[in-house]
């Protein structure tokens, strides 16, 4: 998996700048991470088009995450409409972080863009709709914690499509495959310390990653 580079990335957003643009930045080894890949694996399996356009960025959030882990996870979304980048030293957490007004690194994000939308400076641009698995105290809006119907319903909605009462049906296999995908992997951080590492004041002070 390649390493992050920011102009090399920003310029291949920019040249799918005609189709739905679907970030994600997660850790690999993350049970919670785990549920929102399960779910954005079925996803992109229910919108089979490449207007829909993929980039997943893996970052050294949990003490088991690496590039092995982050290879491993990336092995399972389709090849040809996802490009997965490995982060070490967290930049697109910190980028997106100042984007988002969030607190500590910004990771466990969900991230659309709408056909169209540029990155044109060195900070990300703001996006058309974006979910998370974060506590409050991070910054994130709580209205906006991943729900499985709702990010179908805009990624629908985003491509045009008039079937969006489809996407709310999509909602329990979504769900049920994001359940899967954590019952599923053997590698995974415990819930303890998950919740040190999205409390951005624990995080710190902590042995998990920086």
């Amino acid at each position: 998996m390649k390493q992050l580079d920011l102009d090399q990335f920003r310029d291949r957003f920019n040249q799918a700048r005609d189709c739905v643009r679907l970030v994600t930045i997660l850790s690999p080894t993350c049970l919670l991470c785990q549920y929102g890949q399960g779910v954005i694996r079925e996803l992109y399996e229910n919108f089979d088009t490449k207007m829909l356009d993929g980039f997943s960025i893996w970052l050294p959030v949990m003490n088991g995450d690496n590039s092995a882990s982050a290879e491993v996870q990336a092995a399972k979304f389709p090849v040809d409409r996802v490009e997965h980048i490995w982060d070490p030293g967290e930049r697109f957490g910190k980028l997106f972080a100042k984007t988002l007004n969030l607190r500590g690194i910004a990771w466990d994000l969900y991230v659309l863009y709408a056909p169209g939308v540029s990155w044109n400076s060195g900070m990300p641009p703001e996006p058309t709709f974006w979910m998370h698995q974060l506590p409050t105290k991070t910054g994130a809006n709580a209205k906006l914690l991943l729900a499985p119907g709702r990010l179908a319903q805009e990624v629908a909605m985003l491509l045009g499509r008039e079937d969006t009462e489809m996407a709310w049906d999509l909602a329990f296999t979504l769900h049920a495959k994001g359940l899967g995908a954590v019952k599923a992997e053997k590698v995974l951080s415990t819930l303890d310390e998950v919740l040190v590492a999205v409390d951005p004041d624990k995080r710190s002070m902590s042995g998990a990653r920086k």
